[in-house]
Protein backbone atom coordinates (compact mmCIF):
# COMPACT_ATOMS: atom_id res chain seq x y z
CA UNK A 1 0.00 0.00 0.00
CA UNK A 2 1.13 3.37 -0.77
CA UNK A 3 2.17 5.48 1.63
CA UNK A 4 0.01 8.28 0.86
CA UNK A 5 -3.03 5.50 1.45
CA UNK A 6 -1.88 4.59 4.87
CA UNK A 7 -1.70 8.52 5.62
CA UNK A 8 -5.41 8.80 4.84
CA UNK A 9 -6.79 5.67 5.94
CA UNK A 10 -4.83 6.37 9.50
CA UNK A 11 -6.50 9.64 9.49
CA UNK A 12 -10.07 8.22 8.54
CA UNK A 13 -9.86 5.82 11.28
CA UNK A 14 -8.75 8.93 13.61
CA UNK A 15 -12.02 10.71 12.54
CA UNK A 16 -14.02 7.74 12.84
CA UNK A 17 -13.03 6.94 16.40
CA UNK A 18 -13.57 10.73 17.36
CA UNK A 19 -16.91 10.56 16.37
CA UNK A 20 -17.11 7.22 18.43
CA UNK A 21 -16.27 8.92 21.44
CA UNK A 22 -18.71 11.66 21.74
CA UNK A 23 -21.43 8.59 21.18
CA UNK A 24 -22.82 6.04 23.48
CA UNK A 25 -22.91 3.88 20.33
CA UNK A 26 -20.34 0.87 20.65
CA UNK A 27 -18.07 0.71 17.23
CA UNK A 28 -18.50 -2.86 15.76
CA UNK A 29 -14.78 -3.52 16.10
CA UNK A 30 -14.74 -3.80 19.50
CA UNK A 31 -17.65 -6.60 20.07
CA UNK A 32 -15.67 -9.44 18.93
CA UNK A 33 -18.99 -11.82 19.06
CA UNK A 34 -19.44 -9.93 15.15
CA UNK A 35 -16.28 -11.06 13.84
CA UNK A 36 -17.20 -14.60 15.21
CA UNK A 37 -20.47 -15.46 14.38
CA UNK A 38 -19.56 -13.48 10.58
CA UNK A 39 -16.69 -16.25 10.33
CA UNK A 40 -18.73 -19.37 11.14
CA UNK A 41 -21.43 -18.37 8.65
CA UNK A 42 -18.92 -17.75 5.87
CA UNK A 43 -17.42 -20.96 6.70
CA UNK A 44 -21.42 -22.33 6.35
CA UNK A 45 -22.51 -20.47 3.05
CA UNK A 46 -21.45 -21.76 -0.19
CA UNK A 47 -20.30 -19.74 -2.72
CA UNK A 48 -22.43 -20.13 -5.54
CA UNK A 49 -25.44 -19.36 -3.02
CA UNK A 50 -23.49 -15.95 -2.20
CA UNK A 51 -23.02 -15.34 -6.29
CA UNK A 52 -26.88 -16.14 -6.83
CA UNK A 53 -28.06 -12.87 -4.53
CA UNK A 54 -28.97 -10.26 -6.37
CA UNK A 55 -27.03 -7.50 -5.10
CA UNK A 56 -24.03 -9.18 -6.30
CA UNK A 57 -25.20 -9.73 -9.65
CA UNK A 58 -25.79 -6.14 -10.03
CA UNK A 59 -23.08 -4.58 -8.39
CA UNK A 60 -20.55 -6.87 -10.70
CA UNK A 61 -22.69 -6.49 -13.81
CA UNK A 62 -22.07 -2.62 -13.70
CA UNK A 63 -18.61 -2.85 -12.97
CA UNK A 64 -15.68 -3.91 -15.46
CA UNK A 65 -14.48 -6.43 -13.24
CA UNK A 66 -15.71 -9.68 -11.50
CA UNK A 67 -16.41 -8.22 -7.93
CA UNK A 68 -14.55 -8.12 -4.27
CA UNK A 69 -14.17 -10.25 -1.40
CA UNK A 70 -15.98 -7.50 0.40
CA UNK A 71 -18.88 -7.59 -1.63
CA UNK A 72 -19.65 -11.01 -1.95
CA UNK A 73 -19.39 -11.58 1.87
CA UNK A 74 -20.87 -8.54 2.77
CA UNK A 75 -24.67 -10.18 3.43
CA UNK A 76 -23.06 -12.74 5.53
CA UNK A 77 -21.71 -9.88 8.07
CA UNK A 78 -24.84 -8.08 7.59
CA UNK A 79 -26.79 -11.35 9.04
CA UNK A 80 -24.04 -11.73 11.76
CA UNK A 81 -24.99 -8.38 13.08
CA UNK A 82 -28.69 -8.86 12.99
CA UNK A 83 -28.37 -12.28 14.83
CA UNK A 84 -26.19 -10.69 17.70
CA UNK A 85 -28.78 -7.78 18.18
Amino acid sequence: MALYSMRKARGCWTCIRALHRGSEATPVPQVSEHTELSWILTCMVRLPRLQHLHQWKTKTTKQKHDGTVGLLTYPVLQAADILCY
